[in-house]
């Protein structure tokens, strides 16, 4: 009986972690209408990294795909190919995101 017990507490303290995880959203910030980006940033064969500013929201554009970003979420960086699949080029290589902190006034 004890080990149900247990096991119950267990199962219901992995389940209320969960239920207050941080959303891929939270995490890495959303996509955007491109109508509201600040900026527009082609990425080609010579980029490895780029840096955007949080609360920003950006165009990327890589190997005829894009994306429109709001970079609002805690992740101080991240792969483009999360946000863009297929990103990747033909080298395989992945450009790496770098979000500056919010500056406050």
């Amino acid at each position: 009986m004890k080990n149900l017990f247990a096991a119950a507490a267990l199962i219901g303290a992995a389940a209320s972690a969960s239920a207050f995880g941080l959303t891929e959203a939270d995490q890495y910030g959303s996509s955007a209408a491109p109508a509201v980006a600040d900026r527009v940033i082609e990425v080609d064969a010579r980029t490895s990294a780029i840096r955007v500013r949080h609360g920003e929201a950006v165009t990327v554009h890589k190997n005829g795909k894009s994306v429109t970003w709001y970079f609002d979420g805690v992740a101080p960086s991240f792969k483009l190919s999360r946000i863009l699949p297929d990103a990747q080029g033909a080298d395989g290589r992945d450009v790496q995101i770098y979000i500056e902190p919010e500056v406050l006034s």
